[in-house]
């Protein structure tokens, strides 16, 4: 009898852990009062978590809660609603959220007009769903130890490989940890966070959805469109890579030299950065020469405390993860004269930011869901040699970049070790659904080339470029929401969007030749 009674109970248990990957499976949207991203009165929002099993096929063990928040519009008839997936992967809504009072011109003249977010909130829902495993979901796959490491390196005097190595060490405690509460990291991949798409979009009532995705988001779009088809009425994707690349840093190194030689063209094309500067590839190429004999020793002394000093290496990699970071909206204006201040030897703000960057390390906890980002870079496009970064005819600038980045990628995913995707993963999507690109002519990471590869196999797409963006187009450049909410509008309107604006970005766009001007 004792044995019969333990069998049920076995039995029982175990349909309780299978059912949530069942098809009786149904998400629910739980509210909360105290918004966990709180938001001005003046917008009208929901705030709140849905549930969804950690494996929608076969056993699932937990039940995941992402974090949504909803900004209600005030129709009486909306239209479909926008949903917006973020990039990283690992990105926290807090980010965008942060900007939406200013993107919906709360508190701005009235006689500025509507703003284009609040165009689209006029008659359509827009709904900012974490991902699984980052901020404001649960589990939150965050390693805050990792916040510490630059200066435990600096302090212990480590050479590269003693780095990766601490890295590794840090990595797989925080891993093993996680795996200790009950975290199964094969259950956070693309093919899931697409299938959360629709899990939100039914838990909150809707049928279909437009989706905007960014950076990661638009790999994450590709998944939904190839998975989940039905659900989308129209897709926009701002910085695209083709599904078909196999490693995360695929080409990385040819796109950020795609972005240095447009540098060097619109240089060449305004006669103030010609005479300034001249040929900026003489100028990409002699940055690298520098560090022909390796690394150079830099000390930075605190101006303000004496007692501040540290002395370290420089490589071409320092130079070349400082160069990539510049370019932004913010600092493209000044692309050339950092190239031309690099070659010349002036090293003074790499080191700068070395030193600032070691000092804010001690001590410091990371916020960011890092185990989230390898768990989807290594279970669909592992990194496996720093190598796989490369491009023939780049130069040697563009080589460190990509494998400076690549070596985060190759240490992370020999210690996360998760499941691969099958093929399929790998095969570039192909649906009849109106899509719209956006495109920086300065983006390091997915330039127009990968955002049109992407595109033609897509038969109802369009890909715009914005020709001074830099990697991701919506929020910072206004053009962008103009035509993100023309499309949201009318997604049949994908053909006859007036792009011009786009177009009027360089006019009158200047390079700074000069920090006196």
């Amino acid at each position: 009898m004792r044995k019969l009674v333990i069998l049920t109970i076995f039995v029982l248990l175990n349909s309780t852990l299978s059912v949530l990957a069942q098809d009786a499976f149904t998400p629910q949207f739980e509210p909360v009062e105290n918004c966990f991203v709180p938001l001005p009165a003046e917008i009208d929002y929901d705030c709140g978590y849905v549930g969804v099993p950690d494996f929608y096929t076969g056993e699932s063990i937990r039940e995941l809660q992402l974090g949504i928040v909803r900004l209600n519009t005030s129709s009486d008839t909306p239209g479909t609603p926008l949903f917006m997936l973020l990039g990283g992967p690992g990105e926290s809504i807090a980010t965008p959220l942060s900007v939406i009072p200013t993107l919906l011109g709360v508190g701005a003249d009235p006689s500025a007009g509507v703003t284009p977010f609040a165009r689209i909130l006029q008659n359509h829902d827009i709904i900012f769903m974490t991902q699984r495993g980052t901020e404001f979901s649960t589990p939150f796959l965050t390693c805050p130890e990792i916040g510490g490491l630059a200066y435990i390196g600096y302090e212990q005097q480590l050479d590269q490989d003693a780095s990766e190595a601490l890295f590794a060490d840090t990595l797989s405690a925080c891993v093993a940890r996680h795996e200790a509460d009950g975290v199964d990291f094969n259950a956070f991949n693309s093919e899931a966070s697409a299938a959360d798409v629709v899990s939100v979009a039914e838990a909150l009532g809707y049928d279909r959805i437009i989706y905007y995705g960014e950076s990661y988001g638009a790999q994450l779009g590709q998944f939904v469109m190839r998975d989940h088809p039905d659900i989308l009425e129209a897709v926009i994707l701002d910085g695209a890579n083709p599904l078909s690349k196999t490693s995360w840093v695929q080409d990385r190194a040819q796109s950020f030299q795609s972005a240095l030689d447009t540098v060097a063209t619109m240089c060449a094309e305004r006669p103030d950065c010609a005479a300034a500067f001249g040929d900026l590839h003489t100028s990409i190429d002699a940055i690298a020469a520098q560090f022909s004999a390796g690394p150079i020793a830099y000390t930075f002394q605190d101006p303000e405390n004496p007692d501040v000093s540290l002395s370290f290496n420089i490589g071409l990699g320092d130079v070349a993860i400082y160069l990539a970071g510049n370019f932004d909206l913010l600092h493209n204006f000044l692309l050339p004269l950092t190239i031309h201040q690099l070659a010349e030897g002036n090293l003074e703000v790499v080191g700068l930011t070395k030193a600032t960057n070691i000092l804010q390390s001690q001590g410091a906890s990371s916020n960011s869901a890092l185990l989230m980002q390898l768990s989807i870079v290594c279970s669909d496009d592992p990194v496996f040699a720093d190598s796989e970064a490369d491009s023939e005819g780049v130069s040697e600038l563009a080589i460190a970049a990509g494998r400076g980045e690549a070596a985060i990628f190759r240490t992370g995913c020999s210690v996360i070790n998760v499941q691969q995707l099958p093929e399929s993963s790998d095969v570039d999507v192909s649906r009849d659904i109106p899509t719209l690109l956006f495109s920086g002519g300065l983006d390091t990471r997915t330039p127009t080339a990968r955002n049109q590869e992407v595109a033609d196999r897509l038969p109802n797409s369009r890909v715009i470029v914005f020709p001074t963006g830099a990697h991701v187009q919506v929020p910072n450049i206004p053009c962008a929401n103009e035509l993100l909410a023309d499309f949201v509008a009318d997604p049949s309107s994908l053909d006859s969007l007036d792009e011009s604006c786009a177009a009027t970005l360089l006019e009158g766009f200047q390079f700074i030749t000069s920090l006196d001007e």
